[in-house]
């Protein structure tokens, strides 16, 4: 065997270094003191004064053997979805178990933090790294210890932090462990390994090649490599290379990654599709392009010639083409609805609603809203809105700009009007509140779920006699007479249930976490349909009825998905902002609130 061979392995294997990257095992943000199941199925976690975030990572499947001092470093990687108000942002580690898919009190936290990231690293839609060596080296050495960090804040901060459950919106926290360690037993042992050992004494009975029949070697180098022999290895092969790599002969195997640093490679050699991940960056097409191109083609910039839509220019509809609007809202835009004249739309971290001119996007004027608004609705008169953040509801009269605060329950969240009264849900207390919308006096509130608590209440609608309410913790819906109150029961439906509307004879249910909706009888509850709206992940969340097609939200994949009511059949899937929340429908348009690009689209 070569001497090429023998270097490689005293330089690889004398000090065996490779890197693991952990994905979080759970996250989740508090609220009102609180986890709920909710927060821990959020697209990204909401750090403020009032609320942390937790992120924990199984070390458990680091290698078993592995021991604290063989970690080298350890770095947790964070994306920073959003600013809304910049601050510092501790580092804690969490000191009691939790879990987030249980609804339960917020675990604690160390008492000063391990690490303080600067304000003037904290900026939207980058990552920050913060050195965690000797925590996780104390997590390994005392793996019962390892409940995780926690994210606090204080003051004004307050900013986003991308969840696992928020692809398409941002990025998981990942941590990155560099493990350094020197084998102290096997066919290569000290004898081979001992200082001052030349490289020339090494012979091939002394370095079987066995050693490596199921390893990854990992190559540093700060300078070409070139050699001849055979290396044959049964696990992968890593190259970090400060120059070029040129390699003799034939070499097999699969290469992974993009492949974004290939250059010169002969067009013959290449064989198979172009698909979106090779394309990061703009593709420039020289000469004629033929072919078919999919998708609504709302990316595609300075295309000479496409002015008009010639279907629109034969019914006399001059002007450019507009496949889609998008508007500039507040930040992290969530509720929407119409007024007959104008839309409105809540603000989540700016604490805000915003009214909109429905032909130009254009706002009209803002208003102050409670904590954290979400839900809003019309009452005929006045607008409303949930605040869950500071468990009240806010009216807005939109004549003269007065605004009204009510008591609600713990974390108000949707909110609807059924002609006569106001209806809020409350997450955090398993029941709905019943309200005079002329004097915001509390009429009633009413249990929903099969055992409360636990039923997490998330959206509602009426349908001309009911209330209707999802549970989403408890996988179900609830049926209230709208007058009295009295549940007229309680059935089942998707994994996570989120909005829900009446099609003027169904009742439709959007089920977060198995990303399709279901099809009720309105009269016996009975189950119609249920029908998948995109595909992959988890995310579907608001819904609404146009007259003629239901229309869904999809968060978790950046679309709203049009579907036929009578068939449940896909019409159509178009493309919006990042993490589309609650729609609406204005009676000429769709409209669609973007949480995490902070702006409507108009279809």
């Amino acid at each position: 065997m070569r001497t090429f061979l023998y270097f490689l392995l005293l330089l690889v294997i004398s000090s065996l270094a490779q890197a693991d990257v952990l994905p979080p095992a759970q996250d989740s943000s508090s609220l009102s003191g609180k986890l709920t199941t909710a927060t821990g199925k959020a697209n990204s976690l909401t750090i403020k004064a009032t609320r942390k975030g937790y992120v924990q990572f199984p070390i458990e499947n680091l290698p078993p053997d592995l021991a604290a001092s063989d970690i080298a470093d350890a770095r947790l990687r964070i994306y920073i979805t959003n600013v809304i108000t910049a601050g510092d942002i501790g580092l804690h580690t969490v000191t009691a178990p939790w879990n987030e898919k249980t609804a339960m009190s917020e675990p604690g936290v160390s008492v000063s933090p391990i690490a303080t990231i600067s304000a003037l690293t904290v900026v939207g839609k980058q990552f920050v790294e913060v050195d965690v060596t000797a925590t996780v080296q104390g997590w390994l050495a005392a793996p019962a210890t390892n409940y995780g960090f926690a994210f606090v804040v204080s003051g004004a901060t307050n900013v986003l932090i991308g969840a696992k459950e928020g692809s398409g919106s941002g990025y998981p926290c990942e941590l990155e462990i560099q493990i350094d360690r020197v084998i102290a037993e096997g066919a290569i042992g000290n004898a081979q390994l001992a200082a001052g050992t030349a490289v020339a004494n090494l012979t091939d009975a002394s370095v079987p090649v066995t050693k490596l029949a199921s390893s990854s070697l990992t190559i540093n180098a700060d300078s070409g490599l070139s050699g001849g022999g055979t290396v044959s290895l049964g696990g992968s092969v890593n190259l970090s290379l400060a120059d070029n790599l040129t390699l003799g002969g034939t070499t097999s195997g699969t290469f992974s990654g993009n492949g974004s640093g290939l250059t010169n490679l002969p067009a013959a050699q290449i064989t198979g599709q172009l698909t979106a991940s090779q394309l990061s960056s703009n593709l420039t097409l020289g000469g004629t392009t033929t072919g078919t191109f999919s998708g609504d083609g709302s990316a595609l910039t300075n295309i000479p010639g496409l002015k008009y839509n010639l279907q629109q220019v034969a019914m006399l509809k001059w002007g450019p083409t507009t496949i889609n609007n998008t508007y500039s809202v507040g930040s992290g835009p969530f509720g929407v609805c119409f007024d007959g004249n104008h839309v409105w739309v809540t603000n989540t971290f700016s604490d805000n609603v915003k009214r909109l001119n429905p032909n130009t996007g254009e706002t009209i004027d803002t208003y102050s809203a409670g904590g954290g608004p979400a839900g809003v609705c019309f009452d005929g008169t006045y607008i409303w809105i949930a605040n869950q953040d500071s468990a009240n509801l806010t009216r807005v009269n939109p004549v003269n700009g007065a605004i009204q605060t009510f008591s609600a329950g713990a974390s108000p969240f949707a909110i609807c009007f059924d002609g006569t009264s106001i209806w809020a849900t409350n997450i955090n207390t398993n029941n709905v509140t019943k309200l005079n919308p002329s004097t915001g006096a509390v009429i009633g509130t009413y249990n929903v779920g099969n055992t409360p608590p636990g039923s997490g209440p998330l959206g509602i609608c009426f349908d001309g006699s009911s209330i209707w309410v999802t549970n989403n913790f408890s996988n179900s819906v609830t049926k209230l007479n709208a007058s009295t109150g009295a549940n007229l029961g309680t059935f089942p439906v998707g994994s996570g249930p989120y909005g829900i509307c009446f099609d003027g004879s169904a009742i439709w249910v959007v089920n977060y976490l198995s990303n399709n909706v279901t099809k009720l009888n309105s009269n016996t509850g009975a189950t119609i349909g249920t029908y998948t709206v995109a595909t992959g992940g988890v995310g579907a969340v608001g819904i609404c009825f146009d007259g003629a097609n239901i229309w869904v939200s999809n968060a978790g994949q950046a679309s709203v998905t049009k579907l036929n009511p009578s068939t449940g059949a896909i019409v159509a899937t178009h493309n919006t902002g990042v993490t589309p929340e609650c729609i609406c429908f204005d009676g000429a348009n769709i409209w669609v609130a973007n949480r995490d690009s902070n702006n409507v689209t108009k279809f």
